[in-house]
């Protein structure tokens, strides 16, 4: 019995380190306004991506690799905001210089105000049965305007409020339903190479981008209603994880 329990724990870890071996973890800050990162998950191939040149040592000193995007430095949370989604949607595998990216069998995003770390991504990579893993919200939002009218509380979605509305409308009126249990995406795990998973995410930036708005859950709970046969949702305490603006 010890050593088939031995032999089982043996078997386990070898794939977890094939499997984290074949993966990434990606996550980034633009805009000027932060000056530290949290640690990067170890046992996986970490990068970060940022328009900042100022956080350059922290983000190589917390044991990511540095990306430089050369996006405008903007001190507006609209833009920066916004700015982020072409990491978090993976927009930047298209260009020539991050093509090697396509080469991973899954990529973990993570938000920089998420303390990913290595049990996570192990945790992560063994629930991860379909081409797309999120989790729901910790809050139950289970229709689209919960989360307009928790939107409402930041300025730089209320911003661009009125056209996301008529966004919303559109969509309901081609089908869509309002109905939606509405998912945090500040942590996704991606299969990127699925071309199901490249039209969805490039369909969420095109919205996204269309709008002016950065508020992304409610674009995905609306876009990710065709796609819902590739997507895995995991409750928000199956995966606890600390989260807030790294302080050093």
């Amino acid at each position: 019995m010890f050593w088939q329990s031995l032999q089982f724990s043996l078997t386990l870890t070898i794939i977890l380190e094939v499997a984290m071996g074949e993966n990434c973890v990606v996550s980034c800050i633009f805009g000027r306004d932060y000056l530290y990162v949290y640690p990067a998950p170890k046992g996986i191939e970490c990068h970060f991506f940022t328009n900042s040149k100022a956080i350059r040592n922290e983000v190589i000193k917390k044991d990511w690799k540095y990306h430089f995007i050369n996006f405008p430095l903007s001190d507006d949370f609209a833009v920066s905001s916004l700015q982020s989604k072409y990491i978090k949607f993976l927009q930047f595998i298209k260009h020539k210089r991050f093509q090697k990216f396509e080469l991973f069998e899954y990529i973990i995003y993570v938000d920089h105000k998420v303390k990913l770390e290595e049990h996570h991504v192990s945790d992560l990579l063994m629930r991860t049965k379909q081409p797309v893993l999120i989790r729901k919200t910790l809050r139950l939002k289970d229709k689209i305007w919960d989360e307009v009218i928790d939107a409402m509380g930041q300025e730089r979605y209320r911003r661009f409020m009125p056209p996301t509305i008529e966004y919303i409308n559109r969509k309901l009126k081609n089908g869509y339903s309002e109905n939606a249990r509405v998912c945090n995406t500040g942590l996704i795990v991606y299969k990127a190479r699925e071309g199901v998973v490249k039209k969805l995410v490039d369909e969420v930036y095109r919205d996204l981008i269309s709008i002016g708005t950065s508020e992304c859950q409610i674009i995905w709970a609306l876009v990710t209603q065709k796609y819902a046969e590739v997507i895995q949702t995991i409750e928000w305490d199956d995966l606890p994880i600390l989260r807030g603006v790294p302080r050093s």
